[in-house]
């Protein structure tokens, strides 16, 4: 008798798991896509005759020619030299880039990206400074964004500070931005990242924030993976930091994401 009771038990509890699951997986939304997030993105699949075909590391760079069209990878590549920024606040890239499965490797990001909006000057450091469009299923190993004292100075943030000065709205806040994608305002979907981010600008009117997958977020983030370091350190502004996005605002949306990112902050 007492080893049907246990069996009924043991039977009940397995079907509420299963139907627990099952409604979980309706909470994540629109988006959500919990079994498709995985380690590594998809396998290669057939590339579109309307899509640019990307194999080297000039390709890459030509992205910044075209922020409109559809890019696909046709090989991993790994990169030899540092690599600027793509586009900027008022030019997003509004195209589709799709990994089609493949690594893009040793990407070490360097930027001038400066953008005025009111009192604030943005400073964008990613692959892409501002996306409005898609980027989806694709691996980066060995992400590296170094933000310090000296490439805030590469800029001309002093310049364009000087001449706000004598207007009715100066500059009062630098506003950093670090990640894959420095500021989403698109899509990014199945996208694996090992990053490793340092944001220490040395500044009075830095505001900081720094995310593996994106700086800030004001759209969708989906089964992405990330995983590496993410620091910041500011010396009177804020840092807001994190293992996906550093900042979120009321429309992001983020489903289906894991992040091993070690967090580090100093303010």
């Amino acid at each position: 008798m007492k080893k049907i009771i246990v069996f009924l038990l043991v039977c009940a509890i397995s079907i509420f798991g299963l139907l627990g699951c099952k409604n979980g997986n309706k909470s994540g939304g629109e988006s959500s896509k919990s079994s498709q997030t995985t380690s590594e993105s998809a396998s290669h699949g057939e590339i579109p005759s309307n899509a640019v075909t990307i194999t080297t590391e000039e390709d890459l760079n030509a992205i910044r020619n075209d922020l409109t069209a559809t890019y696909y990878l046709a090989s991993d590549i790994t990169l030899t030299s540092t690599f600027a920024t793509i586009g900027d606040y008022e030019n997003p890239f509004n195209g589709t880039f799709n990994g089609n499965g493949y690594t893009i490797s040793n990407m070490n990001i360097t930027s001038s990206v400066l953008s005025v909006d009111g009192s604030s000057l943005g400073y964008f450091a990613g692959m892409f400074a501002c996306l409005t469009g898609t980027v989806e299923n694709v691996t980066f190993k060995n992400f590296t964004v170094t933000i310090d004292a000296s490439a805030i100075a590469s800029t001309d943030y002093l310049q364009i500070i000087e001449n706000a000065s004598s207007t009715e709205t100066p500059i009062t806040d630098l506003d950093v931005h670090a990640g894959l994608v420095a500021n989403n305002k698109g899509f990014i979907d199945n996208v694996n990242a090992s990053v490793n981010i340092s944001v220490k600008p040395e500044n009075s009117i830095a505001r900081v924030r720094a995310g593996a997958i994106s700086g800030k977020n004001s759209h969708k983030i989906t089964n992405c993976v990330a995983s590496g370091s993410v620091a910041s350190e500011t010396t009177d502004g804020y840092s807001r930091v994190g293992g996906i996005a550093g900042y979120a605002n009321t429309s992001n949306k983020i489903y289906s994401c894991v992040s091993s990112v070690n967090v580090s902050v100093k303010t």
